[in-house]
């Protein structure tokens, strides 16, 4: 009996049909298609994962647009920067005509602009982050929304540098800081002291970046970010 179940053992192996190759296909049940191996859906799989991740043209998506909102959020941007626009979700491209300078200055949801890299990813590659750039994380405030939805909504309006922005309800300085990033005044209300001196001291830190001051003006800024009593600020 022993002999019996190794012969029969050994028969079951020989009949087991090794895994098809790269190069070879299944059949269906009915032999009408034919079905790549697993091999060639991987590699298949890879090669568009890896088209998907750098896609290729001179303006193209960046890594961070990743949802339906962010492709709203981009046609907002091309509403305000662009006279004329078209976005290929598929190939994660856009075409557009206008100020190309400005649109690669300016533009939140690009990585590049005719071939060139935005300031945006700039900010982004230099700091890590596409949220947490220049002084945006200094505190970890609760309920803040994200920079990259205030830079759009300023290209949105087509805002410019002569332009003045109010947040009432400007919490721990998101959109007064981002409106300073890009060279627009701002000012901001907020009824929490802590939020009134987070956003004043970011502003502080980014001119004392920028401009490289003396001890003496490093020091007005630490001062300033003591006055949590202040309930409104204006900034250049």
């Amino acid at each position: 009996m022993k002999k019996q179940k190794r012969k029969s053992y050994t028969k079951q192996q020989k009949n087991v049909r090794p895994m098809p190759s790269v190069k070879e296909t299944q059949l269906s049940m009915f032999g009408t298609q034919e079905f790549p191996s697993a091999e060639e859906i991987v590699e298949a799989y890879s090669k568009e994962f890896a088209r998907y991740i750098t896609p290729v043209g001179k303006n193209v998506f960046g890594f961070w647009m990743q949802t339906l909102a962010d492709l709203e959020l981009l046609n907002l941007e091309f509403t305000g920067l662009a006279k004329h626009y078209s976005i290929n979700s598929i190939e994660r491209t856009a075409a557009f005509t206008g100020d190309i300078d400005a649109i690669r200055l300016r533009i939140a949801h690009l990585e590049k602009v005719e071939g060139k890299p935005t300031l945006y990813t700039a900010l982004v590659d230099k700091f890590g982050d596409t949220n947490a750039y220049a002084f945006h994380n200094l505190y970890p405030y609760k309920g803040k929304f994200y920079p990259r939805v205030v830079r759009t909504l300023i290209n949105a309006f087509g805002l410019e540098e002569s332009a003045l922005i109010l947040d009432p309800f400007n919490g721990s300085g998101t959109t007064t800081h981002e409106a300073s990033l890009m060279g627009i005044k701002s000012i901001g209300v907020d009824i929490t002291p802590m939020g009134t001196m987070l956003a004043e001291l970011k502003n502080d830190l980014r001119k004392l970046a920028l401009s490289a001051p003396p001890l003496a003006v490093g020091m007005k800024a630490l001062w300033s970010a003591r006055r949590a009593g202040q309930k409104a600020f204006f900034m250049i």
